[in-house]
């Protein structure tokens, strides 16, 4: 963080806020997902042995996962219609509601408790099944999207 801050400021006092936003962050947006997915691969390599003697337990962690999801997702959905909540607001406040924000969790774990884990693992699982379960929501709100025009009067 404090990397990203010094880096921050001297950009901005050498080549100005417009250069750092269109240039700089452009170009390290796309190495940030390679980041996560290394640190994925490597929790997985310490993790092995876990993964190998307690597959039930994962399978644990991702089934309460998907339950959570789906509910605080349809809690959010449900709730936005009854109270006529345009779908512009409906729908990020829905996602941000389901979301449990795993990569940064991978990333707070992993300095407090280590790469081999349990926690880690768990949060791990987290990442795998929260993105394909995301991407569902995203189709049922695309799908249902006019379920929430609402004629509000100004």
């Amino acid at each position: 963080m404090g990397l990203a801050a010094l880096t921050r400021l001297l950009v901005n006092r050498t080549k100005g806020e417009e250069w750092l936003e269109t240039n700089l962050i452009k170009k390290l947006d796309k190495i940030t997902p390679v980041g996560l997915l290394i640190t994925l691969i490597l929790i997985f390599i310490f993790q092995g042995e876990k993964i190998i003697a307690f597959p039930y337990h994962l399978i644990l962690i991702a089934s309460a996962l998907i339950v959570h999801t789906y509910l605080i997702f349809s809690l959010a959905y449900f709730g936005a219609k009854k109270l006529r909540i345009p779908y512009a607001e409906a729908a990020p406040t829905a996602f941000i509601g389901a979301s449990s924000f795993f990569e940064l969790a991978v990333a707070v774990s992993t300095i407090l408790f280590g790469v081999d884990s349990g926690v880690t693992l768990a949060i791990t699982i987290g990442v795998l099944v929260e993105v394909p379960v995301m991407l569902s929501l995203v189709a049922i709100m695309k799908r249902n999207k006019s379920k929430f025009n609402f004629n509000i009067a100004k």
